[in-house]
């Protein structure tokens, strides 16, 4: 079984009806500017609501945990990404690539418990994480995206690759290929 990813470009949030969505937030699930600015103004309070809830239930992030949630009613479950890390005393803020490979096996692993309890294909829908505030090289991120996706699962999901911008959807189908878009 097999990712399977289809390229677009727009915006995310206008994704079509899916299994999960990826918000790339902070480690205290704050909803800020960027992506996550675009799921406050989507979802409105009921997203930030089930996010404060949610980090009580599981305590401290760190750069890297996924944490589910609901409040975005198109979208099964909300996947936050601790990408940024806001955690007092915290001294790099900002994400190392190695950080988002650990973001996508967290969310492979919700992925797979979710097909395994459903029996099921899963849909995802995904931006481009850290390379905005982040300040993270969108080629690199998107070759960590490719070779993770190329990975066999044991259960099939439909990847909802999103560029924000022309110029990026372009780097992308360069970097996934054509047949891939």
């Amino acid at each position: 079984m097999a990712y399977h990813v289809t390229l677009r470009t727009g915006n995310l949030l206008n994704a079509p009806a899916s299994d999960f969505i990826v918000n790339p937030s902070n480690t205290v699930l704050t909803l800020g500017s960027g992506v996550s600015g675009a799921f406050a103004a989507a979802c409105g309070p009921a997203l930030q609501n089930a996010m404060t809830r949610a980090l009580r239930e599981t305590g401290k992030l760190q750069k890297g945990d996924v944490v589910a949630t609901g409040g975005c009613p198109r979208f099964g479950s909300v996947l936050h990404a601790a990408v940024m890390d806001y955690n007092p005393g915290a001294t790099e803020a900002l994400p190392r690539l190695g950080e988002i490979t650990t973001i996508l096996h967290n969310i492979q692993t919700a992925l797979a418990s979710f097909a395994a309890l459903h029996d099921k294909n899963v849909t995802l829908a995904l931006p481009l994480m850290g390379t905005g505030v982040g300040g993270l090289d969108k080629r690199r991120v998107l070759e960590i995206y490719r070779d993770f996706f190329r990975s066999a699962v044991d259960f099939e999901c439909e990847v909802l690759l999103y560029a924000h911008s022309e110029g990026d959807y372009m780097l992308m189908q360069r970097i996934f290929g054509a047949e891939r878009s």
